[in-house]
């Protein structure tokens, strides 16, 4: 559970009797695995561990708490306080989470409330994000301690701004009550103490002329010298509580200080008041605190122009904080940075995430892809976030200027691996754009970040070869969150007579005799690289049998969706916060409904829906009727994410399941695994294997997917400590009284587990490209048409391009450059061999798309045909006349939509249509139209389909989700061959033309008709009402 620091850190405590401090990570993993069994027990009113075992368990946390805690308050092992302080505070607060109850957060003359005392010391062992989360747990008090935990509450959820901007009062003093009076102006004093850190993480200049916690140490204690015949030494009375929170606030500032955000040195060639004033906003929007390994990472110099570096931090490690900085830097140095996410989603959380920090970013709340556009969404802001497909855009038109870039951030940059043996587009793109990058801003900083890159060392040198200079990896495994992670398995003894039973009786059972009881076998180190029985825990999960099924073959299968929902029943019973994958998104619904029919504990939802009543209203009106959208109308106790959500659904469910005391349940395809941060304390990973439709056969995820979502569990500062459950899709045996585990369990022990958050090998997609293209002798794949066609006419550039290549690096650092060179050799001379004349005024815009020439020439000579009537300005005249070219010219439309995907899609659709006469463009054509003249979905599943399939209309939704983009990229083509024929002309194009691409993707008709739809923030059919309302209302 706990990461190789965290677990160095538990074993280096002072030897300590009865302690096996080499086996103690192991052992408090296992209390908490036994507290996971322990409340999933006491909610049902039942127990799992007998009383004996429990109360070990909490006499072992009392043990480890105060023995420590004394150590630390003696001032004994000073070198050690940091580790003295964790393990003292980890025990305390898993007593907490073991009797859920947590303590009032008093101060009193003899003694100091355990939980203050516990905050403080996760405040001293530098566990900021752990001190935050457990203080919020304490109950609070009224008056002057009312006002202290506030403070020390705000302190560790650094909203420092806030006690700050406090006056606080000077305590009344009552004469009938001197004692009192005394404590409440201590704590008074203690206050302006931690008003003052407050202060100094501003970078502000303290209000106090003496040490507040110093004072309080002298006031708080007092010799007293009673007569000789009774005594022979002076005595000592004393305040303790007090004594010992001023004790520990002296301590606890030392390192607060020490991590404090605004003391970072200033980068090189900075101006110090530009740097302290980004680092003061930084500060004052709650982030005044970094950890360990951003300061390791800014002492190797992160910070300063011209280093670049690869940063491979576990997932919730800080890796956007020191994006964040790097980016701060590079504007203080009058530059801007150019920002790479693998999703719109993940794009529009960086851009509020760097809005928040007056960071600032295109303000056009539109997802631009990698069609071809001139709408302006790029305004020159300092920050650029786009998709690496939009990039490659940008670059062919020249849009960076070539001086202005200073860094070039890659979050999630794992999406430039190859994963098999076929290539798909996505990684393609994203590693040709990476290699344009470093040739055309070879002078810019690179940072490229993924918790899931197992060679980012091979990585960082290839980038340092590309750049010429250094290029660092930050590669620590320490993480502030602890994920224990587990595998659903079931009593052999159980298993083996059901299955006989199921034989005998040729697969006639009924349900109820399926059922069989869940087990959990966790493992108590972070990665399964131990055959050791002691690193490993079981647990059952629930106090009830589950149902599995039976396959054809009379075996048993699964029957994953439906174990993953009893299991989530069980820990939202506890009051856990449950996050559950599945790999198909009709089996979110499948799961949704099993949790809402049987699940009582539900989320009011009206004030909800009032309270967002605005984008509400007009999902509900892009859609057509309530029952359309995803959203919960009712009480709800489970949400669902996945790639058919619209965009605004998507917003409404996360903040849904995010916000405070709302819903504890989502059910998500792995999409919601990129790099987006959802706080949940039990991930369920729902199924191991899915269907590859392509081949036809099921497949086993792979590792880095299943570990990125595991990944999910936890988050700092929310929940520290998380639980993920891999449920293999099929059922996996143990023998209890031997400790024999089925062969499967290894499997999936050594191929997933053992690997930790380092799991995917970076492998070069062009590299399999290449090797595939030269072994037939021509390209033939759209994947594999597209590169060869992207690649430079001039064969030196190419070969410089290529050379570069990641492969081409590997290649030489394991001395098999000469292969790698022959073979480029023989794929430049099949692209020439490919390649239509050299001349052609396409070949430039053929290279920057990757289309053939040929294809180019044909849509010039219909663009050269309807040349006048395009110039008019309308859209629908353009899309009209395109598409029933396309229906003559089949082949050109299977080449300009941008993925296969796409192309299947319509394909598939086709046996559904309303019209079965239509073919692929004729259809498409219809689609679009409606969709551009603003009808809802359930107006256009009518008019394009023959029936109703699902109550959420998942085809019109697939149409406009993974279709029109590819649409849009068509039409973007177009519009770019428009233009080369109005230059030539020296005539101006029309806006609307200008803009058709991103037109088709927003579902406008106009160019004013977008800018009012992004003025007034509106969805695509309340835009065309309220626009049609204004202008065509006379």
């Amino acid at each position: 559970m706990y990461n190789p620091v965290t677990e160095q850190l538990i074993r280096a405590i002072p030897l300590f009797d009865g302690v096996d401090a080499d086996r103690l990570p192991q052992r408090l993993s296992e209390i908490y695995a036994i507290i996971i069994g322990t409340r999933t027990y006491i909610e049902s009113g039942k127990l799992q561990f007998e009383e004996k075992e429990i109360e070990e368990v909490r006499f072992f946390l009392n043990k480890i708490h105060n023995g420590l805690d004394t150590l630390l308050i003696q001032g004994c092992y000073e070198k050690q306080q940091k580790e003295i302080a964790y393990v003292a505070a980890t025990a305390y607060s898993m007593k907490c989470m073991l009797d859920n109850k947590y303590p009032i957060g008093y101060v009193g003359f003899d003694s100091l409330s355990p939980g203050i005392n516990a905050t403080l010391l996760y405040i001293i062992a530098d566990s900021m994000t752990d001190a935050a989360e457990f203080v919020t747990q304490i109950q609070r008090c009224d008056g002057v301690e009312g006002d202290l935990l506030e403070a020390i509450i705000c302190l560790v959820k650094g909203e420092v701004t806030s006690i700050s901007r406090k006056k606080y009062n000077i305590p009344d003093i009552e004469d009938n009550d001197i004692e009192n009076c005394a404590r409440n102006l201590l704590l008074y004093q203690l206050l302006l103490g931690i008003q003052d850190i407050a202060f100094l993480l501003l970078g502000d200049k303290v209000m106090q002329k003496e040490d507040s916690f110093q004072l309080i140490l002298e006031l708080s204690r007092e010799k007293i010298y009673l007569p000789d015949e009774h005594f022979n030494n002076a005595q000592e009375d004393m305040y303790y509580g007090i004594w010992r929170l001023a004790k520990y606030l002296i301590i606890a500032r030392e390192r607060i200080l020490t991590h404090a955000v605004i003391n970072i040195d200033t980068p090189e060639n900075i101006n110090v008041d530009t740097w302290k004033a980004l680092l003061r906003i930084r500060a004052k929007k709650n982030k005044p605190y970094l950890w360990d390994n951003h300061l390791n990472a800014i002492k190797q110099g992160a910070l300063n122009c011209g280093t670049s570096f690869v940063c491979t931090f576990p997932t919730g490690a800080g890796k956007s904080t020191l994006a964040e900085l790097k980016i701060a830097a590079t504007i203080a140095n009058d530059k801007e940075v150019l920002y790479l996410v693998p999703t719109h989603a993940l794009e529009s959380q960086v851009k509020r995430n760097l809005n928040r920090l007056r960071i600032p970013t295109s303000s056009i709340n539109l997802n631009i892809g990698g069609e071809i556009t001139d709408f302006t969404i790029e305004e020159r802001t300092k920050v650029h976030v786009i998709t690496p497909e939009r990039c490659m855009t940008l670059l062919n038109d020249d849009f960076f200027l070539h001086e202005s870039i200073g860094l070039i951030v890659f979050d999630e940059f794992h999406l430039i691996s190859s994963y098999g043996t076929s290539e798909n587009m996505r990684s393609i793109t994203a590693m040709m754009c990476l290699l344009n990058l470093m040739e055309k801003f070879n002078y810019a900083d690179f940072f490229l970040l993924s918790a899931m890159v197992k060679n980012g060392d091979e990585i960082a040198e290839w980038i340092e070869s590309c750049l010429g200079r250094k290029c660092l990896l930050f590669d620590e495994e320490w993480k502030p969150t602890r994920q224990l992670e587990g595998c659903l398995i079931y009593n052999s003894s159980e298993i083996n007579d059901l299955e006989q039973y199921i034989k005998r009786k040729k697969g006639k059972v009924k349900k109820k005799e399926q059922q069989v009881t869940p087990y959990c076998l966790f493992c108590l180190k972070n990665v399964w690289n131990t055959r050791n029985i002691d690193d490993y825990k079981l647990i059952q999960l629930l106090n009830h049998k589950v149902l599995l099924n039976i396959n054809k073959h009379l075996s048993l299968i699964g029957n994953t969706n439906e174990v993953s929902a009893e299991i989530s029943k069980g820990f939202l019973d506890a009051g856990y916060k449950v996050m559950v994958f599945t790999n198909d998104i009709r089996y979110t619904a499948t799961i949704k409904r099993n949790i809402e029919s049987t699940f009582t504990k539900k989320f009011s939802i009206n004030s909800f829906l009032e309270k967002n009543h605005f984008i509400i209203e007009q999902i509900v009106e892009e859609i057509g009727e309530e029952s359309g959208t995803y959203i919960p109308f009712e009480d709800t106790s489970c949400v669902v994410h996945h790639g058919l959500l619209l965009p605004e659904e998507r917003n409404i469910m996360e903040e849904l399941y995010t916000m405070r005391n709302g819903v504890n349940m989502i059910v998500a395809t792995p999409t919601l695994a990129q790099g987006i941060n959802l706080p949940a304390d039990v991930v369920l990973i729902s199924g191991d294997l899915r269907f590859n439709q392509e081949a036809n056969v099921m497949e086993t995820l792979q590792a880095h997917e299943i570990l990125n979502a595991a990944g999910r569990a936890g988050r700092a500062g929310y929940k520290s400590y998380g639980v993920s459950i891999l449920i293999p899709s099929k059922p996996i045996s143990m023998d209890f009284e031997e400790n024999r585990i089925d062969e499967r369990w290894m499997d999936i022990k050594d191929n997933i587990f053992a690997n930790g958050d380092h799991c995917l090998e970076i492998k070069d997609p062009i590299n399999n490209l290449i090797s595939s293209i030269v072994e037939k002798g021509k390209a033939i794949s759209i994947e594999e048409l597209v590169f060869i066609h992207r690649i430079n006419p001039d064969n030196e550039l190419s070969k410089k391009l290529i050379g570069k290549t990641f492969a081409a690096y590997k290649a030489l650092k394991y001395n098999n450059y000469e292969s790698f060179t022959d073979r480029l050799n023989k794929l430049l001379l099949i692209k020439n061999q490919q390649s239509e004349e050299n001349d052609s005024i396409y070949k430039e815009l053929s290279t920057s798309i990757g289309i053939r020439v040929e294809i180019l020439q044909r849509i010039g000579e219909w663009v050269e045909f309807n040349f006048n009537e395009i110039l008019g300005g309308d859209i629908i005249y353009i899309i009209d006349k395109f598409f029933d070219y396309l229906d003559e010219n089949p082949d050109i439309i299977i080449t300009l939509l941008s993925n296969n995907s796409a192309y299947e899609i319509l394909e598939k659709f086709l046996s559904f249509a309303a019209q079965p006469e239509l073919t692929i463009p004729s259809f498409s054509k219809k689609f679009v139209l409606i969709y551009l003249h603003g009808n809802n979905f359930m107006e256009m599943d009518s008019l394009m389909f023959k029936t109703k399939k699902s109550d959420t209309f998942d085809r019109v939704r697939k149409f406009i989700i993974q279709v029109i983009p590819s649409i849009s990229y068509m039409f973007g083509i177009v519009y770019r061959i428009i233009k080369m024929k109005a230059d030539s002309n020296d005539v101006d194009v029309p806006k609307n033309i200008s803009r058709i691409a991103t037109l088709i993707k927003e579902g406008v008709i106009s160019s004013d008709m977008l800018d009012f739809k992004i003025k007034n923030r509106y969805m695509r059919v309340t835009c065309h009402r309220e626009y049609n309302k204004i202008n065509y209302s006379a």
